[in-house]
């Protein structure tokens, strides 16, 4: 059973001919009206966005990995055993290589981001899931070409892994 089918109750396949029976041609139809139909259809926003995405790499519009904006986005994540707040301290501590970043804070978020020198941003995401564990994800965002994006998420899979190793 695909993620399509199990989330939605449809594979992409069938969303693609039941988009193109209502709007046209799915090369011809937008993102956003591609996601607005699929919330029209009783699916949630994030669902939509993946199968607008999905529809988008299938018709070749885009590639795996690259955003609507035409640049890439290399992603990561690792949960870690602790105090979701410790980690972030430490975390903090650990990426102080990096001085131009910014942290900020929301209830239940933790937020660290950075420049990177040619031009693309990280931000590391910190949240507690379940008491005692926390999931760090890393998104490395504008960057130029898909061999980049490959490159930084090795990268960031080894800043996590390096990280956890330390906690």
């Amino acid at each position: 059973m695909s993620k399509f089918l199990k989330a939605t109750g449809r594979e992409l396949t069938e969303w693609r001919a039941l988009l193109e029976d209502h709007l046209g041609s799915a090369s011809e139809v937008p993102h956003q009206e591609m996601a607005r139909f699929v919330v029209s259809q009783g699916v949630s926003d994030w669902w939509a966005q993946s199968l607008a995405v999905a529809l988008e790499q299938e018709i070749g519009r885009r590639v795996v990995g690259q955003t609507c904006a035409g640049t890439f986005s290399a992603n990561a994540s690792k949960t870690i055993a602790g105090d979701w707040l410790a980690l972030f301290d430490a975390w903090c501590s650990f990426a102080l290589q990096w001085p131009e970043a910014s942290t900020s804070a929301t209830e239940k978020w933790r937020y660290w981001r950075t420049p990177w020198p040619d031009g693309s941003k990280v931000v590391v995401t910190c949240q507690s899931r379940t008491p005692g564990k926390v999931t760090f994800a890393v998104n490395h965002d504008g960057l130029a070409d898909n061999v980049s994006r490959e490159t930084m998420k090795t990268f960031r899979r080894e800043k996590l892994a390096e990280f956890a190793a330390g906690c």
